[in-house]
């Protein structure tokens, strides 16, 4: 009865979310959706958790099928909430990487070829088979296939649990993997999906090592060699992922983790070690990167350049960054202010990464009821999480790709549910049975049982909150929504479509305009460039018009989320504020385009003299 309670209660935030459409930018996608609304979703999310976890207390002939009653809860509120831009009315759910993959799409659909420099098209080839498929619009796809991503996420995590873990443990793992880590549930984003792909391959690594069977090794090859196509960095990674697990087998031994001898009918302690799948990973990156990768110059010496180019060098985001910490030191957080505000960044990321290490340890020290061929799996698991989070570590310091420092850390991410399901699983004192049983267990009471079940629901509960409020951008984290409306759309069209591509342009933020372009008039269109930001208050502190602070005429955008970050959200910066931008109205240097109630357009006359 309290299931069906909880459905209609999503049904329920469903029906007023469509009640409640956009009507324009909104600073936090958040406050735009009513208490009631964040209620209703959040009670079935806790609700759904606390069903699986008690169901997961129980022996398999009582359990049934309730546990899946309880994922589905969890399940249907957050594809509620990552898909709430869709189901609200934005065009997009983001104005960065996600437009050039739209534009992408369409150059695939339009002249049924990949682009020329395009190294991971199996995402945006799967997005263009689903649209001749179905005629749905390229852009409502776009919308669906991060949430489809994500229950394939859910769903593999499930299956990979239950082969190395107790199926009990399996069900916490599964429960602890829908806690919405990543950005890239919401938008596209290849490498993210590449690396939410590995549960699939593990799966099958594991079988094929257990069982020795050629139709599974076969299959295993075949995502191997296609996760190449997927995302040379996550084509890297797996094939380090590969070697480290092989390697583990030999450390297993060497370490003596139990004194137990298996059986006769038992895999061996001895497994041979094999290097042909990480050979073959690693066989197919270097030609798919070499032909198709113009920094390769189709030599040895232009191979190894590359690598030193693309894993050494400081990032490409390093700046953005840089100025994002002047920001928030402008903004004068005091340190609790900072300790919160990294709660809400990377709590739910820190509580993860201490139960993956709780089960590392119990692991190394036996303290788990796992049977011997588990514990083979979950150590070599083990050691390639420890060594992804290394390199994880190293990529914040010494970022290991030129793309931006901390990706890495989307791997360590899709690593972690079945460590935690097994530290889960640990602390919530479930009573082993069968093989699962050993002497490491202790009964506990009835009390001690509840008390130990309610701490785990609450561990789970306390991620997915945090995970619920940074999936997006918001004041929350000192952010603003990365949504795109029709208004900007409809602004940003103007000015790719009547504007000279000659005349640069400058804002109060980047309005990335190269994204748009790519994805409302294609890849190769001619379109402003951006200069450079204007100066704080227009620089009316030191002249009286705005071109004076420019030699040469330019585009200035504006657009609503720019006045509200600099007036609502960010304000202690005192960088602009309603006063600069009625100012501007009244700047005989600058005359207004074109408006829409949300996007400006203004043409600066360069009065400055050059120097």
């Amino acid at each position: 009865m309290s299931s069906i309670v909880l459905f209609l209660f999503i049904l329920a935030a469903l029906v007023l979310i469509g009640r409640n459409p956009i009507s324009g930018y909104e600073l936090s996608v958040y406050e735009a959706i009513s208490p009631l609304t964040w209620a209703f979703l959040i009670t079935a999310i806790i609700g759904g958790i606390a069903i699986t976890v008690h169901q997961a207390h129980k022996a398999d002939g009582e359990r049934g099928s309730w546990w899946k009653v309880g994922l589905s809860l969890i399940l249907l509120s957050n594809l509620i909430i990552i898909m709430l831009p869709f189901l609200r009315g934005y065009v997009f759910s983001d104005y960065g990487d996600h437009l050039s993959h739209l534009g992408t799409i369409n150059n695939i659909i339009q002249t049924g070829n990949l682009p020329a420099g395009l190294v991971y098209p199996i995402t945006h080839n799967l997005i263009s088979e689903f649209f001749l498929i179905s005629n749905i619009s390229t852009i409502d796809l776009m919308h669906t296939t991060s949430p489809i991503f994500y229950l394939l996420f859910v769903f593999s995590t499930y299956f990979l649990s239950k082969e190395i873990l107790h199926q009990r443990a399996a069900i916490l793992a599964t429960v602890s993997s829908t806690v919405l880590f990543c950005y890239y549930y919401v938008e596209i984003f290849p490498m993210g999906f590449a690396f939410i792909t590995f549960p699939i391959i593990f799966l099958l690594y594991f079988k094929a090592v257990k069982r020795d069977s050629i139709s599974l090794r076969s299959l295993l090859i075949i995502l191997v060699v296609l996760m190449a196509f997927f995302h040379p960095v996550a084509s890297f990674m797996l094939t380090l992922a590969l070697v480290v697990m092989e390697l583990s087998r030999f450390f297993y031994n060497r370490m003596s983790i139990t004194k137990s001898q298996p059986d006769a009918s038992s895999p061996t302690l001895m497994q041979r070690i094999s290097m042909s799948l990480p050979l073959i990973s690693f066989i197919v990156l270097m030609l798919w990167v070499w032909n198709n990768f113009w920094v390769w110059e189709s030599s040895v010496a232009g191979t190894f350049r590359w690598f030193h180019g693309e894993l050494l060098q400081t990032p490409m985001m390093e700046q953005a960054t840089e100025a994002f910490t002047t920001l928030i030191a402008r903004l004068n957080l005091q340190f609790p202010d900072l300790l919160e505000f990294s709660v809400r960044l990377y709590g739910h990321i820190f509580i993860y990464l201490v139960l993956s290490l709780i089960a590392i340890f119990l692991l190394v020290r036996n303290r788990t009821s796992l049977s011997l061929t588990s514990r083979r799996s979950i150590f070599s698991y083990s050691c390639l999480f420890l060594v992804a989070v290394l390199i994880q570590l190293v990529d914040y310091v010494r970022p290991v790709t030129i793309l931006s420092s901390g990706r890495i850390i989307y791997l360590v991410i899709a690593l972690f549910p079945p460590l935690v399901g097994l530290a889960l699983y640990q602390i919530s004192g479930i009573e082993p049975k069968g093989v699962e049983a050993t002497q490491n267990f202790r009964p506990r009471s009835g009390k001690s049982k509840f008390a130990r079940g309610i701490v785990v629901i609450s561990i789970i509960t306390l991620c997915s909150l945090i995970g619920i409020f940074r999936v997006y951008n918001s004041p929350l984290i000192y952010l603003p929504n990365s949504g795109v409306t029709y208004m900007e759309v409809t602004g940003k069209s103007w000015l790719l479509n009547y504007a000279n591509p000659e005349i640069q342009l400058t804002g109060v933020k980047a309005p990335a305009l190269h994204r748009f372009r790519d994805a409302l008039l294609g890849l190769q269109a001619p379109y402003p460039k951006w200069d450079r930001y204007v100066d704080p208050h227009f620089n009316y502190e030191q002249y009286q018009g705005l071109g004076e602070s420019f030699v040469t005429d330019r585009y200035l955008h504006l657009n609503e989320c720019d006045k509200l970050c600099y007036t609502e959200l960010w304000p202690e910066a005192g960088t602009f504020t309603w006063d600069d931008f009625a100012r501007l109205e009244r700047d005989s240097s600058v005359n207004k385009l074109y408006t829409n109630g949300e996007t400006e357009i203004w043409y600066v006359r360069g009065e400055a003299q050059a120097k």
